[in-house]
């Protein structure tokens, strides 16, 4: 399409772009709702198709057909844009993602992310992943996502980070 034809244009140029050595903003992705939009179709896969996790026949240029890691089946599609956004950022930012699904839902995703976006392969525009495998459960629902888990104690980088997530209840570790 045509807006497929103006995005490759412009990751070609952006892949031409070196980022700067010291970046200045931090940017904590949400998967869901931010940079993807995500169907649950179904239970998983029976016990001995459980290691394939992506079905490669079903994959398009912005899709996935997958099973995350509780064994749930989502359609996955690449919201309008955000690769562009992250060739973008990645210039100048530093990029995260601090996603409430599973370590494995997330992994997929980002191989996802990564297979449409060779600027962001060659040029590691995620730097740092975290999901709520990485949590006693609930805990991201309860207590939000706190980005200062990026940072090390006292980084003056965690003043220059931005969570963007759609969803109000995981802002709630951030400062006002």
């Amino acid at each position: 399409t045509e807006r497929d034809c103006f995005i490759s244009y412009l990751q070609q140029r952006l892949d031409s772009i070196v980022p700067v050595k010291s970046k200045l903003l931090h940017v904590v992705w949400d998967l869901d709702d931010c940079l993807i939009k995500s169907k649950r179709v179904g239970e998983g896969l029976s016990p001995p198709e459980q290691h394939t996790t992506i079905d490669e026949e079903a994959r398009t240029r912005h899709s996935i057909l997958h099973v995350d890691d509780d064994l749930m089946k989502f359609n996955t599609v690449l919201r309008p844009w955000a690769t562009l956004v992250q060739g973008i950022l990645r210039i100048f930012a530093k990029q995260q993602i601090f996603t409430s699904a599973t370590g494995g839902y997330m992994q997929n995703v980002v191989s996802l992310l990564e297979s449409v976006s060779p600027h962001c392969c060659q040029h590691k525009c995620i730097e740092r992943r975290l999901s709520a495998s990485d949590f006693p459960p609930k805990h991201l629902s309860t207590h939000g996502k706190d980005i200062s888990l990026f940072f090390s104690s006292g980084s003056e980088s965690s003043k220059s980070a931005v969570l963007v997530d759609d969803n109000v209840k995981y802002h709630l570790a951030q400062p006002m």
